[in-house]
């Protein structure tokens, strides 16, 4: 995934293949930071008191995954 198409171009020129957001609608593309708060809310149940996931940085393999 390349930030845009300058980048791409630049990596290009190593042999390294990626595509824009824009060339990949329409699936969105957000930060690991939107996921991490999103997964704070697994897990959370009042009544039994537990507080979902623990706000800990998302790695590189857990973030590289299709989420629907």
């Amino acid at each position: 995934m390349s930030e845009n198409e300058e980048v791409q171009r630049e990596l290009n020129e190593f042999g390294i293949e990626t595509e824009t957001i824009s060339q990949i609608s329409p699936i969105k593309v957000f930060p690991s930071s939107t996921l991490c708060e999103l997964y704070r809310s697994l897990g959370k149940n009042r009544k039994l008191s537990l507080s979902g996931r623990p706000n800990l940085r998302i790695g590189s393999l857990g973030t590289s995954k299709i989420y629907r």
